[in-house]
């Protein structure tokens, strides 16, 4: 009897980094460009994959994918060798529900793969799809969390949340 076989690491032995940070503050706070770097780079080296090319934006927000190269740069990258594109964390990679999804989509379609270290998404196995597209759903919360997290704080211990 034939067994299907589902995509496994043998078949993204390449990787494309994708690292961006909007703020000083945020290369004060951990998640700095060098500290995303180092930590995809020793990702890569643990699963086995060869980190081809790292792509950057510093200084610019997430809300939209197009405004930034560095990220244009990292997805024709991927699609073009069918790897994985691995971030940090989602939110270096989109703050939009509807661009997360599309972003997904269009991996998926040339045969490329996303790992987001910090949620520990990686799509090249089916219940990575899932867990991917549930929190694209969350995006959008982390563009307004700073201000979420200000009001929680504020002595009263209520947390108010505006949407």
């Amino acid at each position: 009897m034939a067994r299907s076989t589902s995509k496994t690491q043998a078949d993204h032995q390449q990787a494309i980094a994708y690292i961006r940070v909007s703020t000083a503050g945020q290369a004060e706070d951990g998640v700095s460009l060098d500290a995303q770097r180092s930590k995809i780079a020793a990702w890569c080296e643990v699963m086995g994959y060869e980190l081809v090319q790292t792509f950057a934006d510093e200084g610019i927000s997430g809300q939209s994918i197009e405004k930034r190269a560095g990220l244009q740069a990292a997805i024709d990258a991927v699609c073009a060798c069918g790897g994985v594109l691995v971030v940090y964390s989602l939110s270096r990679l989109a703050r939009n529900t509807r661009e997360t999804l599309e972003l997904g989509e269009r991996l998926a379609k040339a045969g490329a793969d996303l790992v987001s270290l910090s949620e520990k998404i990686d799509t090249t196995s089916a219940a990575g799809k899932m867990v991917f597209r549930m929190l694209a759903v969350l995006a959008p919360y982390s563009l307004r969390a700073p201000s979420w997290q200000w009001w929680a704080r504020g002595g009263c211990g209520i947390m108010v949340i505006r949407l």
